[in-house]
């Protein structure tokens, strides 16, 4: 379901469902190396893209609210934080590392999706284990609307965990490798990539 606006009490109950599965997230542990402080990192990212995202018609949530999706243009990745709640992200040594995973997602997505077509990238958060109907619901939704509207869906991760499954949705895997040196293996996987 497209999350049309965002408040206070909206974005406390997110946070609060979405969050615990957050923290051994692979780009979390990308982001925030450092263990202790990933909870308030974490806290400190949705308070302020909850709110971005709504606000520019790119963020989804599951039917039970188990698993949330932002899906961005490639052509509209932001390399600042600007607006609500941006102040603690900004002064966040690690927010930057946001930035390093962003630039490397729509430089990759520039040379498998042709320029010609639109395309947006997938990036999912929560907890699928145990929520399958619920990740199948979304990215049925993610698909009928790209089809429908016309654009290609990018799924990035750094997790192998949902792979096989995202493959049985339709999606086939257009780049696979370690992720800048880290211990992270990093794939992109491509769903209705036609040329027009």
């Amino acid at each position: 379901m497209k999350v049309e606006k965002m408040n206070k009490d909206r974005a406390e109950e997110m946070k609060k469902l979405i969050s615990p599965s957050l923290l051994t997230h692979p780009h979390f542990m990308f982001y925030c190396p450092a263990k202790s402080k990933r909870a308030d990192f974490i806290d400190d990212f949705l308070s302020y893209y909850l709110f971005n995202w709504a606000d520019k018609g790119q963020l989804y949530v599951s039917p039970n609210v188990k698993i949330m999706a932002s899906i961005v243009g490639k052509k509209k990745f932001e390399y600042k934080f600007s607006g609500k709640n941006s102040f603690k992200l900004k002064m966040n040594k690690n927010a930057s590392r946001i930035f390093v995973q962003r630039k490397n997602v729509d430089h990759i997505t520039r040379i498998i999706v042709p320029d010609k077509i639109d395309a947006r990238v997938l990036t999912l958060y929560g907890k699928a284990s145990g929520a399958e109907d619920d990740l199948r619901s979304l990215i049925c939704e993610i698909e009928s609307i790209a089809k429908k509207e016309g654009f290609a869906v990018v799924y990035e991760t750094f997790s192998r965990r949902l792979i096989e499954f995202m493959e049985s949705m339709g999606f086939e895997i257009a780049y696979q490798k370690p992720f800048l040196g880290t211990q992270f293996y990093q794939t992109l996987m491509i769903y209705n990539v036609k040329m027009k």
